[in-house]
């Protein structure tokens, strides 16, 4: 069973995965990527990989807040 993150190491783990692929939406598309994250976020914390799920919104907050985006 993979473990159980918190929301902020799940947020930069994706995000710095997403990042290595080369799978960031490109320009300004902090929304984009925030509701995409938030989709996985849900999957991830019904499969028990994120300890809770965030909001878009919450998420496009601490993308900036966090310094992960841009």
């Amino acid at each position: 069973m993979r473990p159980t993150y918190t929301v902020k190491a799940w947020l930069v783990a994706e995000v710095m995965q997403r990042k290595r692929k080369g799978m960031l939406p490109i320009g300004r598309a902090a929304s984009l990527l925030s509701r995409q994250l938030a989709k996985q976020m849900k999957k991830d914390k019904r499969s028990g990989r994120c300890e809770r799920a965030i909001s878009a919104p919450s998420i496009r907050a601490r993308l900036y807040e966090w310094r992960l985006w841009p």
